[in-house]
């Protein structure tokens, strides 16, 4: 075990020197996420494991990044969207899928790039499905978020009845989760939209990267969408976006409204140091870049609300991996050891967490799945199960219980 932190060492901090003026930068991370998750599994083994079933053998997706399962008229459906643009419903009982869009020749196919989240707001007559997705704009990426109206989910849904709600300018980090909250409001996840955030965008209450957005699309003014009144800058006069709902996020890429308690739970993927877990409060300032993690990054990033609200649970980069995707709280009764619990994922590492939590702070982070492909998004059906993404893995695949944990 010694020999392999040795020779793990060496090549890092080989590959750091060139890194350090500017060459091998792909290399030289690739290299060192493949070093430490080989040496995790040595490190860490799960005390309670669970298997990641695949759950359609037949199908295989191009790079699954969301699922969402909705009731549509009283059926239960599955929905997958691929990074390269197509959204597909599932059939359930034959196990086939159908593209019902395709936005191949409109979103940007950059690295970590693309097709990114979508949900659907379902209505008896005419429903909605919202999108977000990056696209070249003169050369330049943008987060946009849209809308389609559905009116019939056995059809395509066409290109040109797209309504655009949103266009911001984001070179990197996008974040990009749409989730309906339990008060009828939109939520949206927005990045700091480039990479260190050198514009300081995360902490400008002026700019809506870096931010929770919460927006009502049922009452539309010019905007297309309205303000909620009690957003934390709803009728300011300073400037700053009333769609803010919270701000100081890296990349919140992937964030869940638990069903019980309602708490906005958001993933937010790091950049040097740390992967964090935030619970969101109404505005929150969340600290990026002025804090990763629970470590000061740069206090001269400045903030107009210094009060800064830190992370439920945070880990360093390492074994324990390098890149968070948010995740949900387990209602199944499948998994009794596993309920009420926070499960997340690593994309990197290619790891599954449960988060045991008290009072909105951590008690215990514990390992339950090992090698379980890229986690991209989880998301539940209607027995409060748990589903995911394996992204590179082309795969649907469910947690479930090893035989010898079936009753713990």
């Amino acid at each position: 075990m010694k020999k392999i932190f040795i020779i793990a060492g060496i090549i890092v901090l080989g590959f750091a020197s060139y890194r350090k003026k500017g060459y091998l930068e792909n290399e030289y991370i690739k290299i060192k996420w493949t070093i430490f998750k080989s040496v995790s599994q040595y490190l860490q083994k799960p005390d309670f494991e669970i298997i990641a079933e695949d759950v359609f053998p037949s199908l295989k997706f191009n790079e699954p990044i969301s699922l969402k399962f909705f009731k549509i008229k009283d059926k239960e459906t599955l929905f997958v969207l691929e990074r390269g643009g197509e959204l597909k419903k599932i059939d359930l009982i034959h196990n086939e899928a159908f593209t019902i869009l395709n936005l191949k020749n409109i979103v940007s196919q950059d690295l970590l790039k693309g097709a990114i989240d979508f949900t659907f707001s379902v209505t008896k007559n005419t429903s909605l499905l919202f999108l977000t997705y990056s696209k070249k704009v003169k050369k330049i990426n943008h987060l946009i978020v849209s809308s389609f109206p559905v009116s019939d989910f056995n059809k395509n849904i066409q290109l040109s009845s797209e309504n655009i709600i949103l266009d911001i300018e984001s070179k990197d980090h996008q974040g990009g989760t749409v989730e309906f909250g339990k008060d009828g409001f939109l939520y949206i996840s927005i990045g700091d939209g480039e990479d260190t955030d050198p514009k300081n965008n995360a902490q400008d209450l002026s700019k809506l990267n870096g931010k929770i957005l919460r927006i009502d699309i049922q009452n539309k003014e010019n905007l297309g969408y309205s303000i909620p009144t009690d957003n934390p800058y709803f009728g300011n006069k300073k400037g700053y976006r009333e769609e803010i709902y919270a701000f100081g996020f890296r990349n919140p890429f992937r964030f869940s409204i638990d069903e019980v308690n309602n708490k906005l739970w958001v993933g937010d993927v790091g950049q040097e140091n740390f992967e964090e877990i935030n619970i969101v409060r109404k505005g929150g300032n969340y600290g990026w870049k002025i804090m990763e993690g629970d470590s000061c990054l740069n206090s001269q990033s400045g903030s107009q609300n210094q009060i800064l609200q830190g992370p439920i649970y945070s880990y360093k980069h390492g074994i324990e991996g390098f890149s968070i995707t948010g995740g949900q709280i387990y209602m199944g009764n499948k998994i009794p050891y596993l309920k009420g619990k926070y499960i997340y994922g690593d994309y990197v590492r290619g790891v599954i967490w449960a988060l045991e939590f008290e009072n909105q702070k951590s008690v215990q982070n514990e390992l339950i799945g090992q090698n379980i492909g890229n986690v991209t998004a989880f998301d539940s059906d209607a027995s409060n199960e748990l589903y995911f993404c394996d992204m590179i893995g082309g795969k649907i695949k469910k947690i479930v219980p090893k035989k010898e944990n079936i009753n713990e």
